[in-house]
């Protein structure tokens, strides 16, 4: 005997998720970093503080010049 379910009907992808990067320089002279963070396939309706570039694989890229004795703080959202 074989029993199968279905489901009708559609579903919203509600978990809201906040996400802080936050960089600080305590040196004495200004640096470049690249900064790359990896998100989840399911994740979408992004929105971010500083628009990154997105190069592929669920990756994320900004690049980033930190002054000295300076913090940047880089934050997204998404959903999934």
């Amino acid at each position: 005997t074989s029993t199968q379910t279905g489901l009708a009907g559609s579903y919203e992808r509600d978990t809201q998720h906040d996400v802080e990067l936050t960089l600080t320089n305590f040196g004495d002279t200004a640096f470049d970093i690249a900064v790359v963070d990896y998100f989840s396939s399911d994740a979408l309706d992004f929105s971010f503080s500083n628009e990154p570039t997105k190069p592929g694989d669920n990756l994320l890229r900004w690049e980033v010049t930190v002054e000295a004795g300076e913090t940047v703080t880089l934050t997204y959202q998404y959903k999934d």
